[in-house]
């Protein structure tokens, strides 16, 4: 697992932002709150997942993160359907349905600090053949992969 250095995913929008290696998982945190969104078919949202900022417009996309800084350093992360599928991505999915924005390599690690006054506090994410896992320093996160997503 090579470390990757989060400063070259950070500054093109607020936070700290990057696609898998398939462009269909697009992912954007910062000290407020964190997660990403799941373009690929195999993850269209249930109808029964509910809709982020309380929306009754359900987009297909699911999206999974986490939406305080509280959250972010010790809960595990929820769930919910998009209201716009670019989750403040500054580069929206191009015609194929993938993200453009800058790709975290396989077999990489990023860890993004989640608070100015703990350094302890991160998530970090890790891109495998698998899928893409992200946990915060609570232990807790989510999986993304062929199967699925897992959240714990």
């Amino acid at each position: 697992m090579t470390d990757v250095d989060a400063n070259f995913y950070t500054g093109q929008a607020f936070g700290t932002h990057f696609v898998d290696g398939t462009g269909r998982v697009a992912c954007n945190f910062n000290p407020a709150m964190g997660g990403c969104v799941l373009t690929a078919t195999p993850h269209r949202a249930p109808g029964t997942m509910p809709v982020c900022a309380g929306s009754d417009t359900a987009m297909p996309y699911t999206a999974v993160g986490w939406r305080t800084a509280s959250e972010l350093q010790t809960e595990a992360p929820t769930t919910c359907r998009t209201l716009d599928k670019v989750f403040n991505m500054p580069l929206g999915p191009g015609p194929d349905g993938t993200f453009k924005d800058a790709a975290l390599p396989a077999h990489s690690r990023i860890t993004i600090r989640t608070s100015f006054d703990d350094p302890a506090a991160a998530i970090v994410c890790e891109s495998r053949k698998s899928g893409l896992r992200c946990t915060n320093s609570a232990g807790h996160g989510f999986f993304v992969g062929t199967g699925g997503l897992e959240v714990y």
